[in-house]
């Protein structure tokens, strides 16, 4: 049995990911730093979960739900791009230790379920530990991003050549569960 699962994020999780994406330690390094809005982000949610540009993924860690990983403007086959937040109850260590899974599990499921051809996403360029773990994963800046922000792109061919290092052994730990939205899509 896999110490970790990606699996499409649950209706009922949703009072879980508000108060994960609401935590001030997430909202200092996104795009919209504003407090979220209960009632807005309660109808949000539904058309959310239904948007056909859009994979909402819970990564488990034992059982329990650690992170939502997000892809966006998901063009299949093609394109989208990504992003992450989740628990920051747990220690720093455990925190940094986890965004390696996070980092993995993403291109894992954008490149072998998605069979996306391109990845995309922006981190704080005051973010080096997200960026240089980007940087690892294979990402490169593509000049493009909003201000304050630094956009990188993953290529299928550049995951595929580095799948095959050790970096990438703990994929193996993983259990992906697709969304049923892409079950028909399978190669």
């Amino acid at each position: 049995m896999n110490r970790f699962r990606l699996r499409p994020v649950l209706p009922s999780e949703q009072a879980l990911v508000f108060g994960w994406r609401n935590d001030p330690a997430v909202r200092r390094v996104m795009p919209n730093t504003n407090p979220w809005d209960p009632e807005l982000h309660k109808n949000w949610w539904p058309t959310a979960l239904a948007d056909p540009d859009r994979r909402m993924m819970m990564l488990d860690d034992t059982q329990v739900p650690v992170s939502l990983i997000v892809f966006f403007d998901l063009k299949p086959g093609q394109s989208a791009n990504w992003g992450f937040y989740g628990d920051t109850s747990r220690t720093r260590a455990y925190r940094l230790a986890m965004l390696v899974t996070i980092e993995l599990a993403a291109l894992g499921y954008a490149f072998d379920h998605l069979h996306l051809e391109h990845l995309f996403c922006e981190a704080l360029e005051t973010h080096r530990v997200v960026l240089l773990l980007h940087d690892r994963a294979g990402f490169v800046n593509d000049g493009q991003g909003q201000p304050g922000f630094i956009r990188k792109c993953l290529t299928r061919a550049r995951y595929e050549s580095l799948r095959k290092s050790p970096d990438f052994a703990p994929l193996a730990d993983i259990h992906f569960e697709d969304d049923p939205r892409d079950l028909n899509k399978r190669e």
